[in-house]
């Protein structure tokens, strides 16, 4: 029987019928099973045979760890190490789950044998800087990070985050550097551009801090915060319109921070809306009562518009609440000047010069008060301190100069008179008086000069024709005198120079 079934095989195999010969084939793979013991279902059934490999260790741990399944993450990295202990990304993977489990000091030992192992893997300088960082070992992590960059400039996150640390060690310009280069490849790093756009800021270069939070604006059209730093850029740029609109889209928004009132404030202010700035200081002080600043710059805004009371008020609260804030002493000594209080701008003058020397405005606004007092000799002991350090400035020089004349030291009052003269050719009252000046000396053709200049510059032109007149009398140029004197009779609003130039006049034709 056995030998007629396999004749039957034979023939069929070498028969020219191809369903035949596939038929058997698959008889003989069916009994083939069938004499091994098997059945035919077993031929699917089978488990296919894979075999374990470190890679495929490494792989299953990834996706562990990606899950959240630590423990399976580290046995799975664990065993591709037994298996291979020269596997660089095992070690690699498995100090990055230590770091992400906070197991530091293990993260670091796998790690720095996963470079040891591949000093090429950027990824891995990464994760050891990371952990340096934890650790606070700062010089450390930096060294990574530039390896990292090095050997990858494309991975965004070290740029980002060796950014930060420039920038918390006040690197500010090497921080920049790392920012740019996460948005030349990120366009849309939020983080990035709200970094690049403070540092921006704190460098005091508006115009790209401004750019880079119109980019925020874009990407997150609703966050208040943002439009509040866009109006402070603009503040900045003096461009206060657009800084008013900003500050108050940042409010429509829901930003009610005290600090965007005040910031809207100070735009109101500097663009001389003193109620409106008045009114968002309000705001500020109902939010913050003690925020100091507020009352100041409110004292500021009565005192532009001459309500001199109520500016003193806000400056004493601010400075009740912080006594060191010499800005607000500073500015009741303006409103006290106003007022004509004398006293009480040299006490808070004196005060701030005590506290601190360098404010030489102080000193400036104590002599002036001193100037007042008609103290003229302490006036112009404080305004050559303020000029030590303004020697060009063309009012303190004026009015040392008419302190010298009030205290009839007429060559020292030329002297400054010169200077501010030299500084503003243009300074008509300089010429007037440095021409009472010359007159008191008895310089009359210099006298003469200086009156015609100041007529030209239309400087108290009235009693410069009339004190022209007195030098040339005294040249004894009467119909030059007798002319400027019927000037004087013809232009003055003033009756009693008018009379005194009909008196002369009336004394000329009588000496005549």
């Amino acid at each position: 029987m056995k030998e007629s079934f396999f004749l039957c095989i034979k023939k069929i195999i070498s028969s020219k019928n191809r369903v035949k010969r596939f038929a058997v084939v698959i008889v003989i793979i069916v009994f083939a099973i069938v004499m091994l013991g098997g059945t035919f279902l077993d031929l699917f059934n089978r488990p296919m045979v894979v075999t374990n490999t470190p890679e495929i260790m490494v792989e299953k741990g990834i996706h562990y760890m990606q899950i959240g399944d630590n423990a399976q993450a580290l046995k799975y990295f664990s065993r591709a190490i037994d298996m291979d202990d020269t596997m660089a990304e095992a070690y690699a993977q498995r100090g990055r789950l230590m770091y992400g489990m906070g197991e530091y000091d293990k993260a670091l030992m796998d790690l720095d044998r996963a470079i040891q192992l591949d000093s090429t893997n950027a990824q891995a300088y990464l994760d050891r800087a990371k952990t340096h960082l934890v650790l606070n070992n700062i010089p450390a992590g930096m060294e990574d990070l530039g390896h990292a960059i090095d050997l990858n400039p494309k991975l965004i996150e070290a740029s980002l985050i060796r950014g930060k640390l420039y920038k918390e060690l006040g690197m500010l310009n090497q921080a920049l550097l790392d920012f740019t280069v996460v948005l030349d490849h990120q366009p849309q790093n939020v983080e990035a551009l709200q970094e690049r756009a403070h540092i921006h800021a704190t460098q005091q270069d508006w115009a790209l801090a401004l750019k880079d939070y119109k980019a925020l604006s874009a990407l997150e059209p609703q966050q208040g915060a943002i439009y509040n730093n866009i109006g402070f850029a603009h503040y900045n740029l003096k461009d206060y319109r657009q800084a008013i609109q900003n500050f108050s889209k940042a409010i429509d928004l829901g930003y009610r921070d005290s600090s965007v009132y005040f910031n809207r404030g100070n735009a109101y202010l500097e663009s001389g809306s003193y109620k409106d700035a008045i009114a968002d200081f309000d705001r500020v002080i109902a939010i913050t009562d003690d925020f100091v600043e507020a009352y100041n710059n409110r004292g500021n805004a009565y005192l532009s518009l001459q309500d001199y009371d109520a500016a003193i008020s806000d400056f004493t609260k601010a400075i009740s609440i912080n006594p060191d804030y010499l800005t607000a002493y500073f500015n009741r000594s303006l409103a006290n000047m106003e007022k004509g209080d004398y006293q009480q701008v040299v006490k808070d003058c004196t005060y701030i010069i005590k506290r601190d020397p360098d404010m030489v405005n102080s000193y400036r606004q104590r002599a002036i008060a001193y100037f007042k007092m008609k103290e003229y000799q302490k006036a112009i002991d404080d305004w050559a301190i303020y000029l030590d350090r303004h020697p060009e400035d063309v009012e303190t020089n004026y009015d040392v100069g008419l302190a010298y004349f009030n205290l009839k030291k007429y060559r020292q009052a030329i002297a400054f008179f010169d200077k501010t003269i030299k500084l503003d050719m243009h300074n008509g009252s300089a010429y007037f008086q440095r021409g009472n000046a010359n007159l008191m000396l008895k310089d009359y053709r210099a006298a003469i000069r200086d009156f015609t200049r100041a007529i030209e510059l239309e400087t108290g032109v009235d009693v410069s024709y009339y004190n022209r007149g007195v030098a040339y009398l005294h040249l004894n140029e009467a119909a030059l005198a007798r002319a400027d004197f019927k000037k004087v009779v013809e232009i003055t609003e003033n009756k009693k120079l008018a009379n005194d130039a009909r008196r002369v006049l009336d004394q000329m034709s009588v000496d005549n």
